[in-house]
């Protein structure tokens, strides 16, 4: 290296840092460039898992995933199935009063 800091490798145009914390072995560069001042790393491997799941730890991770079914409360008006805190279908009476027109076929 010509005057440069420890670790530190420069270069005209852009720069190249050099992390030598480990060695030659486990050095990773990272490239700066000068004009929009983003670090882009050389090394683009994604993180992988260092030891598979089982089953078990699978499976219960997977407990919570089932769907339920839809919950249905009794209209008081028309006594039809409906959803809890909606409209009937039905009848389109919420809460005592007629909010929806429905069309009687």
């Amino acid at each position: 290296m010509d005057g440069s800091p420890a670790g530190r490798s420069e270069e005209s145009g852009s720069q190249t840092i050099s992390h030598r914390a480990w060695g030659e072995r486990g050095a990773r560069e990272l490239e700066i460039s000068g004009k929009d001042d983003e670090i882009t790393d050389k090394d683009e491997t994604m993180p992988n898992p260092k030891r598979r799941h089982s089953k078990s730890r699978t499976a219960k991770r997977r407990t919570h995933d089932a769907l339920m079914p839809a919950q249905s409360s009794e209209c008081p008006h028309c006594h039809e199935p409906k959803l809890p805190h909606r409209v009937c279908p039905h009848c389109g009476y919420y809460r005592g009063r007629q909010v929806r027109a429905v069309d009687e076929a």
